[in-house]
């Protein structure tokens, strides 16, 4: 059994949304023009945390999203994950292994998954970029 802790909440932020987040709880969100939106703009792009509320949103009614911004979070996989990999946001709001060079790193596994799975990561969220 693993001695890994599955999620540890260390930093948390409040952000608002007009997106519909109801079933995106453990997806990467981002800001786009002051409000959380879900995934990056491209794949590797910059992400800013993980979406922690399940939040019904419109585009004429707006809501406080939480979002965690630091810690080992729970985050929805979106391929084949080892333990120790480095991660990176693809468009759909999954971390995924890095395809190239340049990418926003997201964290590092903590443990194996699949497309679907929820895991542990250990955030890192700064300007570091893959190799």
């Amino acid at each position: 059994m693993s001695q890994v802790p599955k999620e540890i909440k260390d930093f948390v932020a409040t952000f608002r949304t007009q997106s519909d987040l109801s079933a995106k709880k453990y997806y990467l969100g981002r800001l786009s023009s002051g409000l959380i939106v879900v995934g990056a703009a491209s794949k590797g792009g910059k992400v800013d945390g993980v979406i922690l509320d399940k939040v019904y949103a419109t585009d004429t009614s707006e809501k406080d999203v939480t979002l965690q911004i630091g810690g080992i979070a729970r985050v929805k996989a979106g391929g084949n994950i080892s333990a120790g990999d480095t991660l990176i946001a693809d468009t759909n709001g999954t971390v995924v292994v890095p395809t190239g060079a340049g990418q926003f790193v997201v964290g590092i596994a903590l443990e194996d998954g699949v497309s679907g799975d929820i895991i542990s990561v250990r955030l890192i969220l700064a300007p570091t970029a893959t190799a």
